[in-house]
């Protein structure tokens, strides 16, 4: 029972230090799979390649870093991406490629 306890305390605690972990979805609509795929590699490599954390894209709204982030110098937003992937509309035609991006402040 001890030992349960002392488990469920040091998961509780590691938890409680974790970071607030946000997730947001990018859609790129197009109409050929190949455009789409390619479009979400792009952004794919874009974000991963920010090392400084202060940009900002035009396509992210709850990842991008605020005004008052901003104004901290010592800020950096932790944003990665490892997986996007193309699914076809067959009402539309649409191909559609989710972008997935994971950020930490």
């Amino acid at each position: 029972m001890k030992t349960l306890l002392a488990i469920i305390l040091t998961v509780s605690s590691i938890m409680s230090f974790a970071g607030d972990d946000k997730l947001e979805i990018v859609r790129i609509k197009d109409s050929s799979a190949q455009s789409a795929f390619a479009q979400a590699q792009e952004m794919t490599k874009e974000i991963n390649g920010d090392r400084g954390g202060r940009t900002k894209f035009p396509y992210l709204r709850v990842c991008n870093p605020t005004a008052g982030d901003m104004d901290d110098f010592s800020f950096r937003r932790k944003a990665y991406t490892s997986s996007s992937f193309v699914t076809l509309n067959h009402v539309n035609g649409m191909y559609t490629a989710l972008v997935k991006v994971r950020c930490e402040d």
